[in-house]
């Protein structure tokens, strides 16, 4: 009788340590999978070169001047967004994130 009961602590002690395990484990590995995916966006964030490109093929694509205009890139490590510069006028026309550049506003 001492025994059934000895064993059936044991296995409740068991069941109660692995489902302990098991949920850290889903935190470590939610914590992985985001810093993961930190540690790649870091390091294919877009640079100025490829955001001086975009905004001239959608100027190009929109029969858009281009002139007196340059581009500045708001670095925030993990994405970036595309600025047009025109004197003292700074307007968000995209973003980066992945080697990618999207321009989804007009540049007029």
């Amino acid at each position: 009788m001492t025994n059934t009961i000895i064993t059936i602590l044991v296995i409740a002690a068991v069941i109660v340590v692995l489902y302990i395990l098991f949920k850290i484990f889903k935190l470590i590995t939610r914590i992985l999978l985001i810093a993961i995916f930190l540690i790649i966006a870091y390091l294919t964030n877009p640079s100025l070169e490829k955001h001086t490109l975009k905004v001239k093929e959608k100027a190009e694509k929109d029969n858009v001047k281009f002139h007196n205009k340059s581009v500045a890139v708001s670095d925030f490590k993990i994405f970036s967004l595309t600025k047009v510069v025109d004197g003292d006028d700074e307007r968000l026309v995209g973003a980066g994130l992945f080697t990618r550049v999207w321009i989804f506003r007009a540049l007029e």
